[in-house]
């Protein structure tokens, strides 16, 4: 072969693994733009981070709850209020009723809140399992912190028993994941309680006792049954393990022996106080005179005693309204800043 035709040839060679290159360039750039690199014989494909899911849209959050009445109850009522959570048998309270009588502290959640749209019927006892130790207070503020749409619980029960009352219970927040729960169980029908507890940590003694307390409170509030009374790891099998080195069936153990003696407190209550009421009843009867001897008490009463007795009954408008303030003296009557309210189960 000729020397000219040789280095033609040569060069022809090297132009057409430029254009193999350049082609294969092209290529690599046209496929960067669908996540995939190509060089030469080898493919390489770019990892995506997944859309996050969110089982709710942004809109459905409330930032916080409506206010409510925060003022302290008079002590005497406090004190009957404090008394019967301790005993099981304040069910006929509302939660904001036991912020003000102290039991509850109320330490505002700020989003994640929503409006119910079930009845409560699980009641989802968790462990906060933080990276390192936090109390209560700064567990609902890292909550906080997330925005609009965030998880969160309704109580957080601190290691020196103290009842934190994020939100009221009769709303939701998010505290299991709906995607991964068993068929029924959803933020809608639960409430949650979180127990501060990270790493090794034992429970403390005071920390069981207030969540046997509140978990009884709840489940006669809102009629949730005792096969009702959940774990995060049972309602999200497989997926969580809170709450962790929990003594589960010990602490249902005596969650149900107090719980069925605070029903024998109320029933033994409400059985003395018909007893009462049946005993005064017959007592009130048993004063009322015949009538026949009724007519001959008051046969002979004059016109004049009868008008006289209606003077003496009589009370003018202006004493009336006085009274009603706590504002008149010489009548031995007790002002109205110092009467206890009374109490009446809420709707």
């Amino acid at each position: 072969m000729p020397e000219n035709m040789a280095i033609a040839s040569v060069s022809s060679q090297k132009v057409s693994k430029n254009k193999r290159k350049k082609s294969s360039v092209s290529v690599s750039k046209t496929s960067h733009s669908r996540a995939t690199v190509r060089r030469g014989k080898r493919t390489r494909r770019r990892r995506v981070a997944p859309k996050p899911r969110y089982a709710y849209p942004l809109d459905f959050f409330m930032w916080r709850e409506p206010d409510f009445d925060q003022s302290p109850l008079n002590e005497e009522a406090a004190y009957k209020m404090r008394s019967a959570f301790g005993c099981g048998t304040a069910s006929m309270f509302m939660p904001i009723d036991l912020v003000r009588a102290g039991t509850f502290v109320y330490y505002p959640l700020k989003g994640g809140i929503f409006k119910r749209r079930e009845q409560v019927k699980y009641i989802v006892v968790h462990s906060t399992e933080t990276g390192i130790p936090l109390n209560a207070k700064r567990v609902i503020d890292s909550w906080s912190s997330g925005g609009r749409r965030h998880p969160g619980a309704q109580f957080v029960v601190d290691r020196d028993g103290i009842v934190y009352m994020a939100v009221s219970p009769e709303y939701a927040t998010v505290h299991v994941n709906i995607f991964k729960t068993l068929p029924g169980i959803n933020n809608d029908n639960t409430v949650g309680i979180e127990m501060v507890h990270a790493g090794s940590q034992v429970y403390t003694n005071e920390q069981r006792a207030s969540v046997v307390r509140l978990v009884s409170y709840l489940q006669d509030r809102f009629h949730v049954g005792d096969e009702n009374i959940i774990t995060h790891k049972y309602a999200q099998q497989g997926d969580h393990t809170d709450p962790v080195n929990f003594d589960w069936t010990g602490f249902l153990a005596i969650k149900n022996d107090f719980h069925k003696k605070a029903k024998e407190t109320m029933q033994a209550a409400v059985a003395s106080t018909h007893q009462e009421e049946a005993t005064m009843t017959v007592d009130n009867a048993s004063q009322i005179p015949a009538s026949s001897v009724y007519l001959d008490i008051h046969r002979d009463l004059g016109k004049s005693q009868d008008i006289g007795l209606r003077k003496e009954i009589e009370v003018e408008p202006d004493v009336i309204q006085q009274f009603t303030k706590g504002e008149v003296q010489d009548k031995k009557l007790v002002p109205a800043s110092t009467i206890v309210p009374i109490m009446t189960p809420s709707k």
